[in-house]
C-alpha cells in the first residue's frame, strides 16, 4: 500500500503485507462456510481497511491494476467511503492521470530491490519478514523526504536513489574540504552554485 503524490508524481510506501498462503484468487463456493477464509480480494480489502486510518485526510481514490477491477473490490472500496480507479477496456472512461500514477509503486519495488535490500532478508518467520520489508521500503520514504527538503515546493520531485547516494557521499566530503582549508562555510553554502556542486562531485574521490 503506497500513497502517491500526484503533484510530485512519486509514491511513498505506507504498509506492506505478504498475501496469506492458501487463499484462492476467487471465492470457493464449494467450501463449507465454517472453513471459508475468504479469497485474496477479501484479504486485500482487509489490508486497505487497516491502512485507511493512516491515510492523509485528502486521500479519496484507490488505484489498482487490472486484477482489482472486480465488483467485490469496487464495492468494498465504496463501503470504505473511497473511490476505486482501475484498468478497464480501452474505450472505458477512466481518470487516466490517476491511473498512470499507479506505476510509481513499480518504481518503489525496483529501488527497494536495488538499493535498500528488499530481497536480501534470509529470515523465515512472518514477523521478521514483515519488519524487514517495511524497513526497506521506509528507507526509500526517508530518502525521498530528504531530497524533497532540498528543493522548492513548486518543483516536481525527480527521485533517484542513486542521486541520493551521491548526495550523501559528497556533502560530508565538501564539509571536510571546508574544514581542512579553514574556509568560511556560510559564504560557501550560501553561494548559488553550492546545491549543484553537492550533486555533481564524482563519488570516487
Amino acid at each position: 500500500m503506497a500513497i502517491v503524490d500526484l503533484e510530485q508524481n512519486t509514491g511513498y510506501t505506507l504498509s506492506a503485507q505478504q498475501t496469506e498462503a492458501g487463499l484462492a484468487s476467487q471465492a470457493d463456493t464449494a467450501a463449507p462456510a465454517h472453513q471459508s477464509r475468504g479469497n485474496r480480494v477479501d484479504f486485500y480489502l482487509g489490508h486497505l481497511a487497516y491502512c485507511q486510518s493512516y491515510f492523509p485526510p485528502q486521500v479519496r481514490y484507490v488505484v489498482g491494476d487490472g486484477y482489482y477491477t472486480k465488483d467485490k473490490w469496487v464495492e468494498g472500496v465504496v463501503q470504505l467511503k473511497l473511490h476505486a480507479i482501475g484498468k478497464l477496456r480501452c474505450d472505458a472512461l477512466l481518470l487516466y492521470r490517476c491511473y498512470k500514477a499507479r506505476f510509481q509503486i513499480e518504481f518503489i519495488f525496483r529501488d527497494a530491490r536495488q538499493f535498500s535490500g528488499l530481497a536480501d532478508c534470509q529470515a523465515r518467520s512472518p514477523e521478521a519478514l514483515d519488519s524487514h520489508v517495511n524497513a526497506s521500503l521506509m528507507a526509500l520514504n526517508l530518502a525521498k523526504a530528504a531530497l524533497q527538503q532540498q528543493r522548492p515546493t513548486h518543483e516536481p520531485l525527480s527521485f533517484s536513489i542513486a542521486s541520493y547516494k551521491r548526495l550523501a557521499l559528497t556533502e560530508p566530503l565538501l564539509d571536510l574540504f571546508i574544514s581542512m582549508f579553514e574556509l568560511e562555510p556560510t559564504l560557501i553554502k550560501s553561494h548559488p552554485n553550492y546545491p549543484t556542486t553537492r550533486t555533481c562531485l564524482p563519488t570516487g574521490l
